[in-house]
């Protein structure tokens, strides 16, 4: 018996707008979806700040997987799996004359509003916000559109990027008014460790900050991972609709998610491609990046057609069976980017 699908969630942005609580919507929508997949949390504030967030007191009970910090702090079904510390792993030599410089870079800025608690020092990372965190919601918002104007937090980072080059850490920016220092490596893939990949079919993680150099982006493009990206939390809940409503399972009566269907044909399909190439005559190796790209590619072909799963059937079994005399490129997509070199525009 195949085991449930993992999904990941960020938080800020995903299931909540950035440094809002959950709403009653959206609590449903998590309790719902817990009947059909095993539910994790990846959130970079720490515990206290998350469960403030998700109004629930009993949250590491509440899900299957909490990772505060990136998964510094790690749960395990109201367990504690893990913890690490940015102190003991760097030292104060190192963090002081860091802090020191953070504090004397804000000293110099020019901002629409300044509060309070710029450095927030927390077990597995350190928060650096501009603003202050302990400013109101609306000082929040006049800094977020300030800082897209004049890229005061990405400017921030090249400094300490320049500053310190051999220092070790790594910046992300998270939410509307922060960044994000940690070692390399403590980024939200760090949440992975904890978690045993053979136990679930596919391990999905939905995330908004998943460009590079947003605080998702890591897990977001993770091999192991099927990344989602979102634009607000309702985008997630339409997302997640779409994707785990059930389909009919082609070897009997039993039902399957639209989303294990997808594993399997990428899986599938790809497992075909590699037997045909290895097949060839000579030495021919399916290099793993096309190997991910032929993947990815199934899996837009099947998401594109999810309330049809005959129009799913039929785009995985058509893409690219074509020859430059008989052409069926038709459900490939048309833009300047497409995998499809017959497609693009």
């Amino acid at each position: 018996m195949v085991g449930k699908d993992l999904c990941l969630f960020d938080i800020d942005g995903t299931l909540t707008l950035s440094r809002q609580r959950i709403t009653p919507k959206m609590k449903t929508f998590l309790s719902e979806l817990q009947k059909k997949v095993s539910v994790g949390l990846v959130g970079g504030s720490d515990l206290s700040h998350i469960t403030e967030q998700m109004e629930d007191e009993q949250l590491v009970e509440t899900f299957d997987y909490v990772f505060a910090q990136n998964g510094l702090l790690a749960y395990k079904q109201g367990k504690l799996i893990g913890k690490e510390s940015i102190l003991g792993h760097m030292g104060e030599e190192k963090l002081q004359p860091f802090i020191n410089f953070c504090l004397e870079y804000m000293s110099k800025l020019r901002l629409p509003a300044k509060r309070g608690n710029f450095i927030e020092f927390r077990s597995g990372l350190i928060n650096v916000c501009p603003v202050g965190r302990s400013c109101n919601q609306k000082e929040r918002e006049e800094f977020a559109a300030y800082d897209k104007v004049h890229n005061i937090r990405e400017s921030f980072i090249d400094a300490l990027k320049k500053k310190f080059p051999d220092i070790g850490l790594t910046y992300v920016i998270g939410g509307q008014i922060s960044f994000d220092c940690f070692p390399i490596g403590w980024d939200k893939t760090f949440c992975l460790k904890h978690i045993d990949k053979s136990a679930y079919p596919n391990i999905h993680f939905f995330g908004d900050r998943t460009f590079p150099g947003g605080n998702d982006y890591e897990l977001f493009i993770h091999k192991d991972v099927i990344g989602h990206s979102v634009t607000s939390p309702e985008d997630t809940m339409q997302q997640d609709y779409k994707g785990f409503i059930s389909a009919k399972d082609a070897y009997g009566k039993d039902r399957v998610t639209i989303y294990e269907y997808i594993g399997h044909v990428q899986e599938s399909r790809c497992q075909i491609a590699q037997t045909k190439i290895e097949n060839l005559p000579g030495k021919v190796n399916l290099p793993s990046f096309f190997i991910n790209q032929l993947q990815n590619y199934y899996g837009i072909a099947v998401c594109s057609n999810t309330g049809n799963l005959s129009s799913s059937t039929k785009c995985y079994c058509l893409f690219h069976c074509s020859s430059v005399e008989k052409p069926m490129h038709g459900q490939c997509s048309i833009r300047k980017d497409s995998w499809c070199f017959y497609q693009r525009a």
